[in-house]
């Protein structure tokens, strides 16, 4: 059972679920690149979204991994306005963003724009100068695009694009089955010695 989700995120609701699909990316000069990719958005009853991102190169073979949150700080928040968001988004490359911005509500879903305040990163993580995300969701699609500066490219570049839809809520069944005693009655337990 879920709790009910905090009254801050507003229209930000509608990314709770399990996306699954596919994205591109490029770096200047480079080629193109594919992926295959699977975000769960979950709430727990408070004015913040975790997220886990996994993807794989399409054989399974794991590709990249993001954890994070967006944050509607009740602080930051103005009656009447659309919300304004904080992003903090950890990635097993070494990289940690702060990022703030802002979300629209639009007939289907939501619009998360957000670019970053501060990049972090460990000693042997790349470097990334600036980093900016936007989330479109309409309906059961969900866009999410990635622009990055880098020392060799120090402006800021379309980096990645993911076009994922909404898996569908897993079925469970209420009735019982004879899978439910998964030990037969007359089965002699263990006992603590």
């Amino acid at each position: 059972m879920h709790p009910e989700p905090h009254r801050l995120l507003g229209p930000l609701v509608g990314l709770v679920g399990t996306w699954v699909g596919g994205g591109t990316g490029q770096l200047p000069g480079r080629e193109m690149f594919g992926w295959r990719e699977r975000l769960t958005i979950e709430q727990a009853g408070t004015p913040v979204l975790a997220f886990h991102q996994r993807t794989n190169r399409g054989d399974g073979t794991p590709f990249h991994a993001e954890d994070g949150w967006v944050r509607v700080p009740p602080e930051l928040q103005t009656d009447g306005q659309e919300p304004v968001i904080e992003m903090v988004v950890a990635s097993p490359t070494g990289v940690l963003e702060a990022l703030s911005g802002g979300a629209t509500s639009s007939a289907d879903g939501c619009v998360l724009d957000a670019s970053s305040t501060a990049i972090a990163r460990t000693d042997a993580a790349g470097h990334v100068l600036d980093t900016r995300r936007r989330w479109t969701l309409d309906g059961d699609n969900l866009i999410i695009d990635f622009w990055m500066a880098t020392p060799n490219d120090p402006e800021l570049f379309h980096h990645l694009t993911s076009r994922l839809e909404r898996a569908p809520e897993p079925q469970i069944d209420p009735t019982p089955s004879d899978t439910d005693d998964m030990i037969p009655p007359d089965t002699d337990l263990p006992t603590e010695s």
